[in-house]
């Protein structure tokens, strides 16, 4: 269900087996179609899963701040939660100002694991609370109106 509402909502997915080393292949082809040579990966663990993936396609790999995600043709996030009913993917990396981050590069490859899946937004767990008011956000298909230039959103599930 997750699958099918993402490529509705016109992101690519690739669904890849953990098991079997890091979603290689999945990588490649988001470089490869993309042309990428830069990408900025978050701390995130499911993020950082794909580091050495990046590394062997021949791709500049830096943590993700605000001056690598400037210049980088590819930002690597991982999500809180991705909602299977409406291909949601809520968001919430752990650098101030993220939400702007990944509309600056060219390209999204967001890594997903099953463990990461709900059917509905109601099981998304809520966020700790804290002094800071909530950072997160939801990414749900590229806006329809053409008012603003969407960016490439590549989903790797990995299982």
């Amino acid at each position: 269900m997750l699958v099918d509402a993402l490529r509705r909502d016109g992101a690519t997915v690739d669904v890849a087996d953990w098991r079997a080393g890091a979603p290689v292949e999945a990588i490649w082809r988001a470089v490869a179609s993309h042309g990428v040579t830069s990408a900025a990966v978050t701390a995130e663990p499911d993020a950082a899963l794909v580091r050495d993936a990046l590394l062997a396609a021949g791709v500049a790999v830096r943590p993700l701040d605000v001056g690598s995600a400037a210049t980088a043709d590819l930002i690597v996030t991982g999500v809180v939660a991705a909602i299977a009913t409406t291909g949601s993917l809520v968001m919430a990396p752990p650098a101030p100002g993220i939400r702007d981050l990944t509309s600056l590069a060219a390209v999204h490859l967001c890594v997903v694991t099953l463990e990461r899946i709900v059917a509905t937004h109601a099981e998304v767990e809520p966020e700790p609370s804290g002094p800071l008011p909530t950072r997160r956000f939801v990414i749900t298909g590229p806006d329809r109106s053409g008012a603003v230039d969407t960016h490439p959103l590549h989903v790797v599930v990995v299982r």
